[in-house]
């Protein structure tokens, strides 16, 4: 997680050298928005198969500094979404003044899930259908304040903790 501009090259250089492929998953965060008053963009996650990098903006004035613009940029990379029109997008746009058509290349999941015949699922939904896994983001922690100083632990792991359910097999007779 970084919350200070100065770490940020470091942090984009072991974000960097832990991708196995050039690709790169994008997700944002942001206060729940009631109303009309606007609520910037709070966080912007980035995750390669190994790593995942937490920039919180609003610690950094709610810039995108130009080490993670140029990252979002390189034609090099793919930067991978999920329902990015939904929201993302225009949030993007008016926290940072850039979207996905500035990104080297995107992509969005729900996208690619809808031309594949998965019409109407979420990502949750989505992955359990087709990976058989279960995305344990609870929507108490999607709708949290990403603004506060301190981030709970469930907001830091998205994951979270995954609950490993113990299988109560019928012994073998």
């Amino acid at each position: 997680m970084v919350e200070n501009p100065l770490y940020l090259p470091d942090a984009i250089k072991r974000l960097r050298d832990s991708m196995q492929d050039p690709v790169l998953a994008i997700d944002l965060e942001w206060r729940p928005q009631f109303g009309p008053r606007f609520t910037p963009v709070a966080m912007v996650q980035l995750a390669s198969a190994r790593l995942a990098l937490l920039v919180r903006t609003c610690r950094m004035q709610y810039r995108l500094a130009p080490e993670l613009l140029a990252l979002l940029k390189d034609p090099a990379l793919s930067i991978v979404g999920f329902g990015w029109a939904s929201a993302d997008e225009s949030k993007m746009q008016a926290t940072f003044g850039v979207g996905a058509g500035a990104f080297g290349a995107f992509l969005d999941l729900q996208d690619v899930a809808r031309g594949l015949g998965w019409h109407g699922y979420g990502l949750s939904r989505l992955a359990k259908a087709v990976l058989g896994t279960l995305l344990p983001k609870s929507k108490k922690v999607s709708m949290s304040n990403w603004e506060t100083r301190m981030l709970t632990r469930n907001q830091v792991r998205p994951a979270g903790r995954r609950r490993r359910r113990r299988r109560r097999g019928r012994g073998r007779g």
